[in-house]
């Protein structure tokens, strides 16, 4: 027996594809939101049909998996016609064979055009249940961890998979033998310290019914290193991609191209209060990009970058966002990304961008940062800090991979000291779903102080940053434009929303908080908390 679903030919969503000299713009019209299925499917086969897009294509791809949470990795096994995913033609029809019966599997569909891939379309849930009607098998509840005993040297990120888990899942509960936890199907955890752990999955369904595995997590001590002690001061260097350095007493001159201040670091040696010493590498440029991939270029090698960025200026006033993809231990790309149901040629934007090396420092003021990566999904989900803090850092986070080509920013709440909140946010009239990315965060705790020659200030504001323009006034007057960058840290309101800023100076910026308007026009936002890092040299 197959099943067969009639598609909505509602233009759901559309999708842009990529930035070519000869644009190509894929309209979706995959809208499926029609087929989730509320009832039981006595079948082993599906059929699918949907509008063909408006715009040519070379076909499209159907990915499934078999139970778990509707969300990324489509990653499942069985079907006759292979593996996820499956790669159609041009046809607009299609049949998956060979569904194992009593269980739930969730399809999505992309087009493709040459190398490039839409996001997805609608998430549908089909539950393929047994012609036998009178005496079906129930699904069994059982969680699965992938992958299995995993060691490594600390401070160390894992990620663990549990989206292979069956039955009718409700709930997914990790609890990592640290005392870190999280919720989602698929996470990543950071071991700090050398020891044995046991990493613990929770399943439940919705009759409260749970089950459990675990497996060991191995983390071992890091080989003892002795530092060098470079000079503190920050050192010029030749790179054709930068206009100007600093000198050694810390100032900046005027810029006179698209990458406009460099303000590097040559592993400067930071000292704590009991006089241990910690190297950290890291790097500030101010840059100008447009909707172009722009390259830029690092002044030093570094080991595993985190790079954050951001908010970029207010020439255009089209909402967007700030992108960042293939970053290495010598750059990265970067441009500015509009969100689909614009047009992508945005006009040039000015922000900052710190590149810090991945690790935890504790600066000579007692004040402790870190830099770090995580998998970030469109799900709410602990990350936790690789030091706790005395205080309430500063979290500022950047999406560091492309995944998925649609535009995404990150929003941040229930930050404390030994851990925030993160989710992926896509434009509201998508559908709550994005591939999972690569995201950085750089924390820091609030305060101000001197290092290597420069001024830095760290802060957060009132609750009261809006859609309107709000003022931030700095503790200190840098002699020159300082380096600024800024995030929210609370979700007040889950609109799908950035933070902008003009009007930066040596005592003040400028912010307000820009909600997009794929879905509706009304563009007022809640109250919110911004955290902002200011760096600059010293009078």
């Amino acid at each position: 027996m197959t099943n067969t679903a009639q598609v909505d030919t509602t233009c759901k969503t559309e999708r842009r594809f990529g930035f070519f000299n000869a644009a190509i713009t894929i309209a979706f019209c995959i809208a499926m939101a029609c087929l989730f299925a509320t009832t039981d499917t006595f079948a082993k086969d599906y059929s699918f049909t949907w509008s063909a897009n408006p715009e040519p294509v070379e076909g499209y791809k159907l990915y499934y998996k078999k139970g778990g949470e509707p969300v990324a990795p489509f990653d499942g096994t069985g079907a006759i016609q292979g593996p996820s995913p499956i790669t159609i033609g041009k046809q607009t029809t299609f049949t998956i064979s060979g569904l194992d019966e009593n269980t739930t599997y969730y399809f999505a569909l992309t087009a493709v055009n040459g190398t490039e891939e839409s996001g997805y379309s609608d998430i549908v849930a089909v539950n393929v249940t047994s012609t036998d009607t009178t005496s079906p098998t129930p699904v069994p509840l059982t969680a699965v961890i992938s992958p299995i005993n995993q060691t490594g040297v600390a401070p160390i990120q894992l990620v663990f998979d549990g989206s292979q888990s069956t039955g009718y899942i409700s709930s997914y509960e990790w609890a990592f033998g640290d005392g870190g936890t999280a919720t989602a199907s698929t996470v990543s955890h950071t071991y700090q310290a050398a020891g044995s752990y046991t990493a613990i999955l929770t399943v439940k369904d919705g009759s409260g019914s749970t089950h459990q595995s675990s497996i060991s997590i191995t983390v071992t001590a890091p080989d003892p290193i002795s530092p060098t002690v470079p000079d503190v001061q920050p050192t010029p260097t030749d790179n054709d991609s930068l206009v100007d350095q600093t000198t050694t007493d810390g100032t900046i001159s005027a810029p006179t191209t698209d990458v406009e201040t460099q303000i590097p670091a040559d592993n400067p040696t930071v000292a704590d209060d009991e006089g241990a010493t910690a190297v950290i590498n890291f790097e500030l440029q101010e840059v100008q990009a447009d909707y172009k991939w722009k390259t830029v270029t690092f002044s030093q090698p570094f080991v595993d970058p985190v790079v954050v960025a951001g908010p970029p200026s207010f020439n255009d006033a089209k909402p967007a966002t700030l992108r960042i993809r293939n970053v290495t231990s010598t750059g990265c790309e970067i441009r500015v990304d509009e969100y689909e149901y614009l047009r992508d040629r945005h006009a040039t934007e000015t922000f900052g961008i710190i590149i810090m090396e991945k690790g935890v420092y504790e600066l000579d003021n007692g004040a402790k940062l870190e830099a770090g990566t995580f998998t970030g999904s469109t799900s709410f989900q602990k990350v936790v800090f690789q030091q706790t803090y005395n205080v309430v850092p500063v979290v500022l986070t950047q999406v560091l991979t492309y995944n998925e080509a649609s535009a995404v920013t990150g929003r941040v709440r229930n930050s404390g000291v030994g851990s925030f909140d993160y989710a992926l946010q896509e434009m509201e009239k998508n559908k709550v779903f994005h591939k999972a990315e690569t995201v950085g965060y750089i924390a820091w705790e609030p305060g101000t102080g001197t290092y290597a020659g420069l001024l830095y200030e760290v802060g957060v504001t009132a609750q009261d940053v809006t859609d309107n323009w709000s003022e931030i006034t700095f503790q200190n007057e840098f002699p020159s434009m300082p380096l600024f960058i800024a995030g929210m840290q609370t979700t007040a309101e889950a609109d799908t929303a950035a933070v902008r800023r003009q009007s930066v100076s040596t005592t003040t910026a400028q912010i307000k908080i820009e909600e997009e308007t794929s879905k509706d026009a009304e563009t007022s936002h809640a109250p919110e908390v911004v955290g902002y890092i200011t760096i600059g040299s010293m009078p």
